[in-house]
């Protein structure tokens, strides 16, 4: 009589265990690492705005930089041509910001300066693009403290080049890459 239950308290452990969403998987990046991913995140069409946040400045009458991550999946180049805010405030790019397909752009200094806008909560941010139109996206202001101290307070120059979308690329010479395998 042991025998049955037993075996059917072991299975039903098994059958527990795989729904529990552990698995073995190497290639499993939230598994390996966890999110860390603290800013807003937007999606229109094949573009995708992550990690958006705002990072004030050390007093309240200095600007506050826009950290973003863009990535654009289309197979068509884009271009950030500007950013607005609701609610009060000026925003500043370097100029309009290309966002070549299938590569991120703006992960290492901010795409653009807030000016006249308290540092707290949030703010109602419009990103527009050339071909994807508007995306908007509510984004957090972060203090400069913790893992946020040692970012760049402001911008120095264009994330990346700003190629015309509506015209071909201009080429250049570059080594060719080869696919990795």
């Amino acid at each position: 009589m042991w025998r049955p239950i037993a075996s059917a308290t072991v299975a039903l452990s098994v059958l527990a265990t795989g729904c529990t969403g552990l698995n073995n998987d190497d290639e499993d990046i939230l598994r390996i690492h966890g999110s860390t991913n603290e800013g807003a995140n937007a999606d229109a069409k094949d573009m995708h705005i992550r990690n958006a946040f705002f990072l004030a400045g050390a007093d309240s009458s200095q600007p506050m930089a826009l950290y973003a991550v863009l990535v654009n999946q289309d197979t068509r180049d884009d271009q950030l041509q500007r950013i607005s805010v609701t609610g009060g405030g000026t925003v500043q790019l370097t100029g309009p910001i290309g966002v070549p397909s299938k590569q991120p752009v703006g992960a290492q200094q901010p795409l653009a300066m807030l000016q006249g806008r308290s540092a707290t909560g949030s703010v109602p941010v419009t990103f527009s693009f050339a071909n994807v139109g508007d995306v908007r996206v509510q984004v957090s202001i972060k203090e400069r403290k913790g893992p946020y101290a040692s970012l760049t307070p402001s911008m120095s120059g264009s994330p990346t080049p700003a190629p015309n979308p509506t015209s071909p690329a201009p080429t250049t010479s570059s080594p060719s890459a080869s696919p990795q395998g």
